[in-house]
């Protein structure tokens, strides 16, 4: 009796847990590998912008606080996330543009769009404009 309970109990909170838990994205790119965050930026921990599209600032800061490596994707990361999520149709990206961490100049950065699947080289977007943000970190 003792032995099935504790088996109910296993089976039960692997489920549980399977339901809350984050999905982890693992991307190739060249012959590295970087983890994707599961939610756009803010981070949960980060409260009062949840949901919010956030300029080019708040994003470097969100990800300077968050620690553990955390940063902006560079413009290739960013074409190497769209490109392989998209394959499998798990991106979970909301359908619009995403800033980068690769700098134009002082006042403008570049930025991705998870609709189209084009980098905005055409124009530059002043760092000021808000945009949707996901950060990424190096894996070893």
């Amino acid at each position: 009796m003792k032995f099935s309970f504790m088996i109910l109990f296993l089976i039960f909170n692997a489920l549980i847990s399977s339901c809350f838990a984050q999905k982890i994205y693992i991307i190739k790119v060249g012959e590295r590998s970087i983890e994707v965050a599961s939610d756009d930026l803010p981070f949960s921990d980060q409260v009062g912008l949840e949901g919010k599209l956030i300029t080019w600032e708040q994003a470097m800061t969100m990800c300077e606080e968050k620690g553990n490596g955390w940063r902006l994707p560079t413009l290739p990361e960013l074409r190497a996330i769209y490109m392989q999520l998209s394959e499998t149709g798990e991106d979970h990206f909301e359908r619009g543009w995403y800033w980068s961490g690769t700098k134009y100049n002082d006042n403008d950065a570049w930025g991705f769009h998870f609709e189209y699947g084009i980098a905005n080289n055409q124009y530059y977007d002043f760092k000021r404009s808000r945009k949707w943000g996901r950060a990424v970190r190096d894996l070893p």
